[in-house]
């Protein structure tokens, strides 16, 4: 008996196994297709690139000298010049958000547009791998160079005597001293990008990334220097063929010669060996990067001109207010800006820093009745801690958030927007059914999304029915939209489609179920008055749910109730979240014909 059961249980734990792995797969199909593909590319580039070198007769003589290492380091500077292009595409971020949309732009392509920042970490992957072997190959071509100096053909040399020190030529020519300052950029840019650094430092990130500037600088003038030499003239002189200087010719080369003796050897005519006809001759090898870079080159400077352009002209500030626990709501408006729910725009405040662009989610969109927009700043790191002592300078010197500080100033700091840009959310008005589900300030792309509902009529959109699913760790974060949680639900009460909205909202805080009826503390900047409570504090008290959400049991309700349609399920919030929601929509998705297309939005 016992044996049967320790059976089952190893049974049910493979089975376990077997479907973890495989859901696994599932999450991560587009990554790992993805990254297959991308390597198997670049392995081909490397390859044609090393074998080009290894057999072509014009680099013989280049060859004799560096052996292997003149392959190995062409093939990986092929793998750089790729990767180094095809890294700035998905930075184009217009030009991306233009694409995405297209009318004509169809659900898979736009799921491949949002993968943009895989194939852009992917590509500074292979930069890093491509440049160690490149960086490598390179010192112990260094090397080879002076100590297999060439005497007979001094037009092939780069050292300018045998013996030479390598770190001559390693840091006092133009290739040797831009790579090591490319090296150097690389390594700043790699630390910077590091996940402790870039939350908590963003500015560092962001500064350091943008030295990529001088990286492609130095990219060109690292190639165009031209110090490795490849011979021009094989039809007068065949590789490795000698000057007989009036000898008698030499026996013909016999039939069972090697290939490669044959290819390299002295010249062959009608089955006899002929002297060379000149001596050889050589041009420095043509530059390739910037064949690879500078259509991305280009296509990245229109893209800044655009967005420089754009982003000239100050937005006007109509509100700030200042939500718990710290969150402040930008109220804003600018001529001939247009967006649409689930976009986000770069904010820029000058006061702060000229140069840096921090992107945020639109909570709310210009509509044919306003221009007013709005964004939600969460106070975390040093440029929004900066940004709320900007706004609000008496409320963090002298006044207490808690105790209902009050901030009041003549003018407001400048501030530039730049947008909008795409991002899966955009596509919740593309389904019948649609289930968003928000952890945290991941409500943001969400509330756009309930505020295009409260303000336009539902004449030509296709949804009929959506899902709203908040998760907070506090009942004070609900009150960010309280008032259009319910003004929405009042909305579609009124209008007699009290399906059309179904809310959730769910508190993990055991600490927080007695602050649920509390009056929303929020301090604005344009009256310097508290917002009063209302009866939007029944309707949350009537939809929060304390503790996590059963997930499992919501997606197995909404699949019941819509068997006739695909189902958007789209995800903001931490990668736990989404992961688990993902997880659950594959097995979902294995029972059913219709499927439920899963999109998401992350951060830590």
């Amino acid at each position: 008996m016992k044996s049967d059961k320790n059976n089952s249980k190893k049974h049910a734990m493979s089975h376990r196994s077997v479907y973890s792995i495989f859901d696994w797969l599932q999450r991560h199909s587009g990554t790992i297709l993805l990254t297959v593909f991308w390597c198997s590319l670049n392995s081909v580039l490397f390859f044609l690139k090393y074998y080009e070198f290894k057999l072509h007769p014009k680099y013989h003589y280049l060859r004799e000298m560096l052996g292997l290492g003149l392959c190995i380091s062409r093939g990986s500077a092929a793998v750089l010049n790729l990767n180094c292009a095809v890294i700035l595409l998905p930075m184009c971020r217009s030009f991306v958000s233009l694409l995405r949309g297209s009318r004509h732009a169809k659900r898979y392509a736009r799921r491949c547009l949002d993968r943009g920042v895989i194939l852009h970490v992917l590509c500074a992957v292979f930069i890093c791998l491509a440049a160690a072997v490149h960086c490598t190959a390179h010192v112990i071509n260094a090397v080879n160079f002076t100590t297999h100096y060439n005497e007979e053909i001094v037009e092939v040399n780069v050292a300018t005597k045998r013996n030479e020190e390598p770190f001559r030529l390693l840091f006092c020519t133009v290739p040797g001293l831009t790579g090591v300052l490319m090296v150097l950029i690389l390594v700043l840019m790699i630390v910077a990008s590091s996940k402790n650094v870039r939350l908590v430092h963003y500015e560092l990130f962001w500064y350091t990334h943008h030295l990529f500037i001088f990286f492609y600088g130095l990219l060109l003038m690292h190639s165009a220097s031209g110090v490795l030499k490849e011979q021009t003239n094989l039809a007068f002189h065949t590789p490795g063929c000698l000057d007989t200087g009036g000898l008698p010719e030499p026996e013909p080369e016999p039939e069972h010669a090697p290939f490669q003796l044959k290819m390299f050897g002295m010249r062959h005519m009608n089955g006899k060996m002929k002297p060379c006809d000149a001596p050889p001759s050589f041009k420095s090898h043509p530059s390739q990067s910037w064949c690879f870079v500078v259509f991305p080159l280009i296509l990245y400077v229109i893209e800044r001109i655009i967005r420089l352009l754009r982003g000239r002209r100050a937005v006007e500030i109509s509100n700030i207010r200042y939500h718990q626990p710290g969150v402040i709501e930008i109220q804003m408006s600018k001529k001939n800006f247009d967006a649409r729910p689930g976009q986000y725009i770069s904010l820029n405040c000058p006061a702060i820093s000229a140069l840096e662009w921090h992107p945020f989610t639109l909570t709310s969109c210009p509509s044919s009745s306003s221009d007013s927009f709005s964004v939600h700043v969460r106070v975390l790191g040093d440029w929004t801690v900066s940004l709320r002592d900007s706004l609000f300078p008496v409320l963090c010197k002298q006044a207490s958030v808690e105790d209902g500080g009050h901030a009041y100033k003549a003018h407001y700091p400048r501030l530039y927007i730049d947008g909008p840009f795409g991002s899966p959310n955009q596509d919740v008005f593309k389904y019948c059914t649609s289930v968003c589900i928000a952890g945290g300030v991941g409500v943001t792309p969400y509330a756009a999304v309930l505020n295009q509902l409260r303000n336009c009529t539902l004449q030509g959109i296709k949804l009929n029915r959506l899902y709203f699913i908040w998760v907070c760790r506090k009942a004070d974060s609900l009150q960010w939209f309280a008032d259009l949680l319910a003004s929405v639900h009042r909305k579609f009460w009124n209008e007699n489609k009290p399906d059309f909205l179904n809310i959730r909202l769910f508190v993990t805080s055991k600490h927080s179920q007695n602050l649920i009826l509390q009056p929303n503390r929020t301090t604005e900047r344009n009256t310097g008055k508290m917002a009063p409570a209302d009866t939007r504090d029944q309707f949350l008290a009537n939809r929060i749910h304390q503790g996590r959400p059963d997930m499992k049991a919501i997606l197995e309700e909404v699949d019941a109730s819509n068997k006739i349609s695909s189902i958007g399920l789209f995800v903001c919030g931490p990668k736990k979240l989404s992961n688990h929601v993902q997880k659950l929509c594959n097995r979902i998705n294995r029972q059913r014909k219709i499927k439920m297309h899963f999109n998401k939005e992350t951060f830590s």
